[in-house]
């Protein structure tokens, strides 16, 4: 019985890893084509949920920073009127 008991425990996490990896990899992904509405709202399990918010307080400071740099950038009209 202990040992089915570990088996199916360990399947749990198993699962529960794939969970994350899957989710961090998509909101990556989503990120690296310059998404950065893309947040990871669902908890992951305890042992992950850290990964979970500093990915998300991470993609919120890049955001603030992008919006900073946009904002700043209509100070320079000559930067604004380029053409890339």
């Amino acid at each position: 019985r202990e040992g089915r008991d570990a088996e199916v425990a360990q399947e749990t996490r198993h699962k529960e890893q794939g969970r994350v990896v899957a989710a961090l990899g998509d909101a990556l992904t989503a990120l690296a084509q310059g998404d950065l509405s893309t947040t990871l709202a669902e908890p992951f399990p305890n042992e992950y949920e850290r990964l979970r918010t500093d990915y998300n307080r991470a993609v919120d400071s890049l955001l603030q920073v992008v919006r900073e740099v946009n904002g700043k950038a209509w100070d320079y009209p000559e930067f604004c009127a380029l053409t890339w």
